[in-house]
């Protein structure tokens, strides 16, 4: 998923309306596939991108350091690349879409980047039990689960957890 052509010299209002419309849409495809038995990892950075669909063509760096950042990690979730979150911290709206995690990576270790915080989402809020719809979700298409995607589970839902047991988590409502 990418933007069309933006950039930071614009009005500071426009380029925050545009980065929280594209992180609310990434948000939502990530539930959306969640939704159909396809847990997501996916990385978002900002650069110079060519793209020409019709040819299948995406190149750039911004897509490199991306799936780089993304590839490390062992969960389901969108995170935020060091760089571009430095870009966008004085944006306040996007308070409640996006969160500081300790996303696990490979090598049993953590780093600390903005992510999507999906599960302050209605849709996950008003789940029943929301782990075991994530658990379900995760086996929706294979059962049983292999090591590494059990690894991905659980820390996929102890995401869930840290959010949904957070102050305030509850309260937040994305507008």
């Amino acid at each position: 998923m990418f933007s069309n052509d933006f950039s930071f010299e614009n009005s500071p209002d426009a380029t925050e309306d545009l980065i929280k419309e594209f992180f609310h849409s990434v948000k939502m495809l990530f539930l959306r596939f969640l939704y159909y038995g396809f847990p997501l990892r996916g990385g978002i950075d900002y650069g110079e991108f060519i793209v020409d669909p019709a040819q299948n063509i995406y190149i750039g760096e911004a897509l490199i350091r991306a799936y780089k950042n993304s590839e490390e990690h062992e969960w389901a979730g969108i995170s935020i690349t060091s760089d571009f979150s430095k870009l966008i911290s004085d944006y306040g709206q996007l308070q409640g879409l996006l969160i500081d995690y300790k996303v696990p990576i490979r090598k049993n270790l953590n780093q600390v980047l903005k992510v999507i915080d999906w599960p302050n989402d209605q849709t996950i809020k008003q789940k029943q039990d929301p782990e075991e719809y994530i658990r379900s979700q995760f086996q929706k298409y294979c059962k049983p689960l292999d090591d590494k995607a059990q690894r991905y589970l659980k820390n996929t839902i102890a995401f869930l957890r840290d959010r949904l047991n957070s102050v305030g988590s509850r309260n937040i409502p994305f507008q």
